[in-house]
């Protein structure tokens, strides 16, 4: 596995408006990494650990990533581009905003597939991956997001 870091912080603002308090995180690069060695959907994570990207209460995700992952034999390749929001309620619900996110995805075999799951059990964005049924397959990917709290 690659040695990089979770995170390049490029914009942390706390602002008091009339309305009250909130908080504004722009993160220009979160990067997750794992390995498949079957054909059985796999979280990857940040840093290829078990970190998540958690979701604080009252707060709202959008997120731009790409993935992109390759078989290890036969040189089999998939790449995708995700696009979308997310957000936590003060009840502690996590879920997509408008309920989806778009996805374009591009991959040598119509087995493999990649998701990003709006996780309310682990309250965290998950991205999720199926690679070959035989056949270790190595997954990057990073993104950046963009959070906002009150």
């Amino acid at each position: 596995m690659p040695n990089f870091r979770t995170t390049e912080q490029i914009m942390n603002i706390v602002a008091d408006i009339a309305k009250g308090a909130f908080r504004v995180t722009t993160d220009l690069l979160y990067q997750w990494a794992g390995i498949t060695t079957d054909a059985t959907p796999k979280e990857i994570f940040l840093e290829a650990t078990t970190n998540r990207f958690p979701m604080p209460l009252s707060s709202t995700l959008t997120f731009n990533i790409t993935l992109a992952g390759m078989d290890r034999v036969t040189g089999d390749a998939i790449t995708a581009h995700f696009e979308g929001s997310i957000k936590r309620t003060a009840a502690g619900t996590v879920s997509f905003i408008s309920g989806s996110y778009t996805k374009s995805i591009t991959k040598d075999d119509a087995t493999w597939d990649t998701e990003i799951i709006a996780d309310d059990v682990n309250k965290a964005l998950v991205l999720q991956v199926t690679g070959d049924a035989t056949n270790a397959v190595d997954w990057a990917a990073a993104g950046s997001l963009v959070t906002i709290n009150i």
